[in-house]
């Protein structure tokens, strides 16, 4: 019917209300700013630039990564960042580098930025000897049309994935694995949490060529 849904938790309408604003502007087109991609130059981002940037401008926030690179304006604002690790699942995906976060400066529409990041990214992998690229895309919030259109080719999905939660905050499940003989249940049971659905992923690859 084509509609597209999107699914912001409670914590995250409580706690980042700017960037769930972000998000439902961009995707309705009614960003407040456009920046001009061409005059914006590629930088290293030290890893205070990171935090900042994507603490304010990811509804995941900053995690560590092995290198990040940003757009800057000529007022050395930064219009849009990604940053690159080692894969999660590292066995499975040997040789290749995540896309761990891509975001935009709130309310900022950056045409062509991922683009211009994804170029950068793709010809130090080139350099370092890695095979290729691989991201997830949060079904949550997105489809991963971005990636496609920058040479990313669908592979699949993951299964649905879930956290905790004590009706205020949301944890990690990984808080109440399994352990001393008690399952994971039986530990977020006693822990009186109660397990929250997010849609999973949406896995995508590039290859080095």
């Amino acid at each position: 019917n084509g509609i597209k849904l999107l699914q912001i938790f409670e914590d995250e309408w409580r706690d980042k209300r700017e960037i769930c604003e972000s998000m439902i502007l961009h995707r309705l087109g009614m960003d407040h700013h456009r920046c001009k991609t061409w005059s914006t130059q590629v930088v290293e981002l030290n890893t205070s630039e990171q935090r900042s940037f994507f603490d304010s401008t990811h509804i995941a926030g900053y995690v560590p990564s092995k290198i990040t690179w940003g757009l800057k304006d000529r007022q050395g604002n930064i219009t849009a960042a990604l940053s690159l690790r080692a894969p999660r699942n590292g066995k499975k995906y040997d040789g290749y580098l995540e896309v761990a976060r891509y975001s935009t400066a709130i309310a900022t529409s950056v045409p062509g930025g991922l683009s211009k990041l994804i170029k950068q990214a793709k010809g130090w992998c080139i350099q370092n000897g890695y095979h290729g690229i691989m991201t997830y895309v949060d079904r949550r919030v997105g489809e991963g049309n971005g990636y496609k259109s920058v040479g990313f080719s669908f592979v699949g999905s993951t299964i649905v994935d879930y956290w905790y939660t004590d009706n205020q905050l949301r944890y990690d499940r990984f808080k109440f694995r399994a352990k001393d003989g008690k399952s994971e249940r039986q530990i977020a049971t006693e822990a009186r949490v109660s397990r929250i659905y997010g849609c999973g992923s949406y896995t995508y690859f590039m290859d080095m060529k």
